[in-house]
């Protein structure tokens, strides 16, 4: 058996390092450049540049116990109570939800303490106040028996509205397209839209539907349009 001695094993070391290195170094100084190295430096170099925006709101206004800023100025706040005392007895008013696509086993969980609110407030005011559900045409068809058995339990209106999403929408996630049930949440957030043209009621409140009622709500609306 051969036995190297220590200087003999330190050399051959030595010499396997310096040729893994040389190795290494010829391989990388072989490899092609970047073609994309100067783009992004540009890049770089750009965002750099870029000026951020800064949010500036205006000093405490002295003296002015109920002002309130809209970013720029300082206004009379709206108030909702003194407004809501304003308002002639009765009126009709809603609560409204909406659904896109098919609903699930567990739909609208809440809708009994949304009925018992609204049976409130028609009790203490002469105000009618109903629950109202915004429901794409074309999606009508996908509710289940179970389903339309729980809207009419809690006397609940379908009201079909002509799409989930503006017709002249033409951006969306590069990932989804109309259509696509997950994904995506635009359907369901742009559908309340339709909330502004129910125009048979004196005032609406849009609600997701995994909002719960806690307690009373106003039982007084405000019709005043803030402009």
């Amino acid at each position: 058996m051969a036995v190297l001695s220590s200087s003999a094993l330190s050399t051959t070391s030595l010499a396997a390092t310096v040729t893994a290195t040389t190795t290494a170094t010829s391989t990388a100084l072989r490899l092609p450049p970047d073609p994309w190295a100067e783009v992004k430096r540009q890049i770089a170099t750009m965002a750099t540049q870029v000026a951020r925006p800064t949010c500036r709101t205006p000093g405490t206004k002295k003296g002015c116990e109920r002002c309130c800023s809209d970013g720029h100025n300082w206004r009379e706040c709206f108030d909702v109570e003194s407004c809501a005392a304003q308002v002639p007895p009765g009126g009709r008013y809603a609560f409204v939800l909406a659904q896109v696509q098919q609903p699930g086993s567990n739909w609208l969980p809440y809708l009994e303490k949304m009925r018992e609110e609204a049976d409130r407030i028609q009790q203490e005011t002469t105000a009618s106040v109903d629950l109202v559900v915004l429901i794409p045409t074309a999606h009508v068809g996908k509710l289940r028996e179970m389903h339309w058995s729980r809207l009419k339990q809690f006397g609940v209106q379908v009201v079909k509205v002509p799409w989930e999403l503006p017709p002249e929408l033409h951006w969306w996630p590069e990932d989804w397209h109309p259509g696509k049930v997950d994904g995506w949440c635009g359907p369901q957030d742009l559908v309340r839209l339709h909330t502004i043209g129910l125009e048979s009621f004196d005032a609406v409140a849009f609600y997701d539907q995994d909002v719960e009622f806690h307690g009373a709500a106003p039982s007084k609306a405000c019709k005043k349009r803030v402009r």
